[in-house]
C-alpha cells in the first residue's frame, strides 16, 4: 500500500471498548479497519466538549487513516459525538 494511501483520513465509526481516564487513555475499535483490534487513543486527541461522550460502548465518528497497516499509525481526527 502506497504511503499516501496509509494517511488519507476517512470518516468511519468507532466504538469505545473501556475508558480510563486516570491513565490517559481509553480503547476503541474501529470496525473499518480492523474490526477486532482494540485501539488505545489518548483522551488529549478528543476535543473537550466531546469528553463526555467516552464511555464504554458510545459510538462516535472520526476522521481515521484506515488504510494504515498498524495499531501504532492510526492517526484520529475531527470527532463527532452522536
Amino acid at each position: 500500500m502506497s504511503e499516501r494511501s496509509t494517511e488519507v483520513l476517512s470518516r468511519t465509526l468507532v466504538r469505545v471498548l473501556c475508558a480510563n481516564r486516570a491513565s490517559g487513555y481509553f480503547a476503541v475499535v474501529v470496525p473499518g479497519w480492523h474490526p477486532d483490534a482494540m485501539i488505545p487513543v489518548p483522551y488529549s486527541c478528543v476535543p473537550e466538549n466531546l469528553l463526555h461522550r467516552i464511555q464504554v460502548g458510545k459510538r462516535l465518528h472520526a476522521r481515521v487513516n484506515v488504510g494504515a497497516e498498524r495499531a501504532e499509525d492510526l492517526r484520529f481526527s475531527d470527532w463527532e459525538g452522536e
